[in-house]
């Protein structure tokens, strides 16, 4: 067998451990899920949590959040207060051993947190160690202790600094520049997790306030290499610098907000318009409570008159964005109760009464009216979620999360629990509330009409094309037969579709042009959506991926889709129906990241052989305007492009489709709430919440006029 030369060195000596907070430094992905912006934000998300487990256990009302002028965090709550006494055992104060050593904490023991999220112990000790500052405040016994951290190591010891009649814990740090990739809190970010928990914990009263100043006019968040601008504060000028949620009613008033129900500034209270109150099924969402020794199990949901599926989980506070056990065993209790009560009360279900169109006739004894009944269209569970919007929550003792990031609860008891009570509860509304519960069949009954119709064109369309008819037309496919580098450009008419086939690479790039406007997928359903011819060709023709029940990513063919439209309103407008098709029927390939969207460059900027630059905005001219000491230059010339096909194949391939120098965005969903409620509001049925945002925001659109 061949000897490599180097096996020499690998001795005991080669054998490293990591002493105290060295691991969490040395792989800080692994604890906190990655060093950009999500890891960033999730240090405040643990300090946070370790509050409202206080509150779980009933000690604690109230948290309090602030975003410093240099992007740190304080973190105040009015709990029992971090211990600070010594610690015989370990030999230091246990506000020390809290803060310095992973898998330390008060969550082990049950007598302390019945109910935490925190269950791992590394929370605060992490975040001690991605921070270049912490400093930890404890006000208990009437005393208040102070003590400092640097990257995971102590300044001094613990001291006491004064006297006090409050109690509670406050955090402050600074994320360490030498880890993170990005060190700029989002305020939009924090607030929809703040407020998550607010909604998630009724009554307790969370609040955030921004320090910072806001960021200049003109400045964007990063600069033209895509490093992160040093002059972007963090703070987007006209956004509010604090928020203040409690929410009595907490997952009634979540449904109702994820319905559509705006937050009053004045009172905090959660209203639906009139507009939004007629889309509802159910005038009030649905709600029960149980609770159990090692359990608390709460459940609310709503109907809508809408055709998608919104429906969250969490398990301590958690949320399972990959669900678990206690969405499983939601599910099926819901499956099971409707199936049941569908099944006993066909004769009163309006779209049951007569039969389908392709119904068979039936001979003999199979023309009595029972056969008749159960000859009608068949439910299948995906037909339950067409317009639900839910919230599962669960609280126990001992949760078992997948990794530190907690994506998927496991505990195998809690889905039978939860089925249970969801069928009991879900059983008694719908007896006390018939004509409700009829309106709701009707829905569902529906809905799997439309899914069959659908499945039956998907079907259609799939013979066709395995036939090897009815190609796309508008498809100039490229020769690699390799997905990972193939990419499809979506463009808008024949124009630019013209100019991007001549100057793309034919090897890895395919372009496919779009006859205008596609279809809104906000307001249809699935059936009405395959009908839309361009549609059809991008899922069976194009990507090649199916969709519903059929949706396979291993067939998808490109692993880059990308929008390129014109940058004017009409490009827009055509950009967001694309985004809206993708966010509602094809959302795992924005999940998986395949989707992005093309920066053409608005203007090219030319004086004589000396400066040729193309810029992707009107702050960006001016700076490059200015570089070269050009405003008052006569020579040099300024062109705006109005449109993709005024490019010519070079300069489109150039600034737009070349690999190694145009500008892509990844198209991503940070808050799945925010970017539900923005595309129902822009691309929905009401008119006064779109009036609304247009006014708010018409001043920072950028319009082709």
């Amino acid at each position: 067998m061949a000897q490599n030369e180097n096996n020499s060195a690998y001795e005991a000596e080669s054998i490293k451990s990591l002493k105290g907070l060295e691991a969490v430094r040395k792989r800080p992905a692994m604890y906190i899920g990655s060093t950009g912006s999500p890891g960033l934000h999730h240090l405040v998300y643990e300090i946070v949590d370790n509050s409202i487990d206080e509150a779980l256990a009933g000690f604690c009302d109230r948290v309090e959040v602030t975003i410093h002028a240099n992007n740190g965090i304080t973190v105040k709550d009015n709990g029992r207060g971090i211990p600070v006494g010594w610690h015989k055992e370990e030999k230091m104060s246990s506000l020390e051993l809290v803060l310095c050593t992973l898998h330390a904490g008060g969550k082990f023991d049950n007598s302390n947190y019945k109910v935490s999220g925190g269950l791992h112990g590394v929370g605060s000790s992490c975040v001690n160690a991605l921070s270049s500052y912490l400093r930890a405040e404890v006000r208990r016994d009437g005393k208040i202790y102070e003590m400092e951290f640097s990257r995971g190591n102590k300044k001094g010891e613990l001291k006491e600094i004064g006297a006090t009649s409050e109690r509670g814990t406050t955090i402050t740090f600074v994320p360490d520049t030498e880890i993170f990739e990005e060190t700029k809190y989002s305020f939009k970010i924090l607030t929809a997790r703040l407020r998550e928990l607010a909604f998630l914990n009724k009554g307790i009263k969370i609040s955030i306030v921004d320090e910072r100043s806001e960021t200049p006019e003109g400045v964007k968040e990063r600069t033209d290499d895509g490093k992160e601008n040093p002059l972007w504060t963090g703070r987007i000028a006209g956004e509010p610098v604090s928020h203040d949620f409690c929410f009595p009613k907490g997952l009634v008033d979540y449904v109702k907000y994820l319905n559509g129900a705006e937050i009053k500034a004045q009172t905090g209270e959660i209203e639906f318009d009139e507009d939004t109150k007629k889309q509802l099924l159910l005038p009030e969402p649905v709600h029960f409570h149980h609770k159990e020794p090692d359990m608390e199990l709460e459940v609310a949901f709503q109907y809508n008159d809408g055709y998608d599926e919104k429906v969250y989980s969490f398990a301590n506070n958690i949320n399972t964005r990959e669900g678990g056990t206690h969405l499983v065993g939601f599910r099926n209790g819901v499956w099971s109760t409707i199936e049941r009560y569908i099944d006993e009360n066909r004769d009163k279900i309006k779209a049951l009464k007569g039969k389908s169109k392709d119904d068979k006739p039936k001979k003999g004894k199979e023309k009595d009216e029972k056969n008749k009944k159960e000859d009608k269209i068949k439910i299948e569970r995906s037909d339950l979620w067409e317009g639900l919007t839910a919230v599962v929550s669960v609280k126990i003792s001992e949760p078992q999360f997948e990794g530190q990031t907690k994506q998927k609860l496991g505990n195998s008891g809690i889905s039978a629990v939860v089925n249970k009570n969801v069928q009991e509860s879900l059983t008694a509304y719908l007896e006390e509330n018939p004509q409700v519960a009829i309106e709701i069949c009707n829905k569902i009954v529906n809905a799997a009409i439309a899914r069959e119709a659908a499945r039956n064109a998907q079907e259609n369309v799939r013979k066709v094309v395995k036939e090897g008819r009815g190609k796309a037309e508008k498809l100039t496919d490229c020769t690699s037969k390799i997905p990972a580098e193939r990419e499809v450009f979506l463009v808008e008419g024949d124009s630019a579709g013209g100019t991007a086939k001549r100057g793309r690479n034919p090897r890895t790039q395919a372009i496919f042009c779009l006859r205008g406007k596609i279809l809104n997928v906000e307001k249809a359903r699935i059936d009405k959506v395959l009908q839309n011819k361009e549609i059809e060709d991008m899922i069976f023709r194009v990507f090649k991926c199916g969709i519903g029940d059929t949706f396979d990513i291993n067939a998808l063919r490109y692993h880059k889709i990308i929008i390129m439209t014109d940058a004017d309103v009409d490009g827009a407008h055509i950009r967001t129906l694309l985004l809206t098709f993708f966010y509602r029927k094809l959302p795992k390939l924005i999940e998986d990241g395949y989707v992005f969207v093309a920066c053409p460059p608005l203007f090219r900027i030319k004086d004589g052989k000396k400066i040729d630059e193309y810029v992707h905005s009107d702050e960006e001219k001016e700076r490059v305007l200015d570089k070269y000491n050009l405003k008052d230059s006569r020579s040099v010339k300024v062109s705006r492009f109005k449109g993709l096909g005024e490019m010519d194949p070079q300069e489109l391939s150039e600034t737009t489709m070349h690999q190694k120098t145009r500008r892509l965005k990844k198209v991503s969903v940070e808050d799945a709430v925010e970017a539900d409620r923005i595309f129902t509001m822009l691309m929905g049925d009401e008119v006064e919440p779109r009036r609304k945002f247009i006014e708010e925001n018409a001043d920072k659109a950028d319009i082709d006029a």
